[in-house]
């Protein structure tokens, strides 16, 4: 047994959850099965990642929690079959490196790489790619260890492989994750700066232009920053000056966010907004590139010569030659890590995220701008209240049964403020009611922030078929009959 503390106080990474539970630290399967088996008759028991959730999802008051954080090994890698066995406290920064090393590629890994991949998985984490669905979607074979202590293999025959797969840490404590990897290739990104209107307007002929789509609306008038990418042979470009410092970049941004920017946004909101606008007009993301849809449908143009500079060039050899080494490229060709994974830091932020069908994220998008610009605005009654982004990504189907893209085509929006910032919790309930009233059948991500941060699930349980429910709580029981894994959160999940 390898129980680390009694009533250990633990909370995640920006301080909205914590629990007193006590702390096991396994550093094998044996430990592990031990662990679980004795942490069982202390319930309820929940997995430890990286605590990077900000739903009440890890939350154990009074039970135990199993960290992972010792269980990052690679157990095997096969190049020619292209998959990847590792141990589930990974974090996805290393996966997504060994993965590279060997040839190969993850299947939508999420944005931000500091998270273990145990903890992705069991909430459904996803990055961005219409030809792909959730990292969930690429397990292979999943290494769980029951209440009781036993450790189980499921592989595709087993049926209960499609409910663990986005499990929420109710079918078992993960150990270890087979992942179907693709082999590695780059991706041509294009990157700027265009109308809202123009994007609601063209937004099906951009999809299908591209694979990797993510929108960033800084919350500055009517533009809207697109990042937009397909696969290529041609090889990476090699760093510049400016792709190298974006790293310094990205570490010193994390800092303030961390050190700076809450104590600030409690006090002096509007101050705050501005300076973050600031920060992303002109540091990480400059307006150099105001992209002009054509009238014609983006397929009909050519993608790789879409996108023109609008500012001035050198004219001169040596101006050239200084722009090469030191100008922020508008195109530039990367490999499929950097293509998922290009913010090395972020905000100690919350965020709302929903999960909609692709078919009418275009309205939804351009009513969540709306929406968030109105009921944020100077007077108004959540005034301030977001102050980083609102973001969306795209991905393919899911086949998991609770998995918030399961059985359609998936638009993922997202809206991002500070911790600290005022009104932050009533707006995001208010965005909630917004979101589930809105057309397209809208599902929370499960690992961010809920309306109240501890509703009943009862209501987002009804966005899923019943089959899909039904599926996923009979292979719950049969894993966890003695309900010891289920928490405050997931009562309603345990019918």
């Amino acid at each position: 047994m390898t129980l680390k503390q009694r009533d250990y106080q633990w909370q995640n990474w920006v301080g909205t959850q914590k629990s007193v539970a006590d702390l096991y630290e396994p550093v094998d399967l044996v430990d592990l099965k031990n662990d679980v088996k004795t942490a069982s008759a202390k319930p309820p028991v929940r997995a430890l990642g990286g605590g990077f959730s900000w739903s009440a999802l890890v939350n154990a008051d009074g039970g135990s929690l199993i960290s992972t954080a010792k269980l990052d090994r690679v157990l095997q890698i096969d190049r020619a079959g292209g998959t990847l066995a590792v141990e589930a406290g990974i974090t996805i920064k290393e996966l997504a490196q060994v993965a590279l090393d060997n040839g190969l590629a993850l299947h939508s890994p999420p944005i931000f790489d500091g998270m273990t991949l145990g903890g992705v998985l069991a909430v459904g984490g996803h990055g961005t790619g219409q030809g792909l669905g959730t990292m969930s979607d690429s397990i292979d074979e999943l290494t769980i260890v029951t209440p009781d202590g036993t450790e189980r293999t499921l592989r595709n025959t087993d049926p209960e492989l499609e409910s663990a797969a986005t499990g929420l840490g109710l079918l078992g404590i993960i150990y270890s994750v087979k992942l179907r990897c693709e082999p590695a290739y780059n991706v041509q990104i294009e990157k700027g700066y265009v109308s809202n209107q123009c994007l609601v307007t063209h937004l099906d002929d951009l999809l299908e232009s591209y694979e990797f789509v993510d929108l960033y609306w800084y919350l500055s008038g009517d533009r809207v920053w697109v990042r937009l990418g397909n696969r290529t042979s041609a090889p990476a470009d090699p760093p510049n000056l400016h792709s190298i410092s974006e790293v310094a970049r990205d570490q010193l941004i994390q800092l303030a966010g961390g050190a700076v920017l809450p104590p600030l946004v409690s006090r002096f909101p509007d101050l705050t907004q501005r300076l973050i606008r600031f920060i992303f007009d002109k540091v990480i993301d400059p307006p150099a590139n105001n992209l002009d849809f054509l009238p014609q449908s983006l397929t009909a143009v050519d993608r790789h010569r879409f996108f023109e500079r609008q500012w001035t060039r050198f004219s001169n050899a040596v101006g050239r030659a200084v722009r090469t080494v030191v100008e922020p490229r508008a195109i530039e060709v990367v490999d499929s890590r950097r293509a998922a994974h290009y913010i090395d830091g972020i905000f100690e932020s919350l965020t709302s995220e929903f999960a909609v069908e692709t078919d009418k994220a275009a309205d939804i998008w351009r009513s969540t701008v709306e929406f968030v610009r109105d009921e944020t605005a100077p007077g108004a009654r959540y005034a301030y209240a977001v102050n980083l982004t609102v973001h969306a990504r795209f991905v393919n189907a899911s086949a998991l049964p609770l998995n918030p893209a399961t059985g359609r085509k998936t638009c993922y929006i997202e809206v991002v403020t500070i911790v600290g910032t005022r009104h932050a919790q009533p707006f995001l309930n208010a965005f909630h009611d917004f979101m589930m009233k809105r057309p397209g059948n809208a599902r929370p991500h499960w690992g961010k922030v809920f309306k109240d941060n501890d509703p009943s699930l009862d209501e987002i349980r009804l966005r899923y078929d019943d089959r899909s429910s039904q599926q996923f709580s009979s292979h719950r029981r049969s894993i966890d009959p003695s309900n010891a894994l289920v928490n405050k959160l997931l009562e309603t999940l345990k019918k």
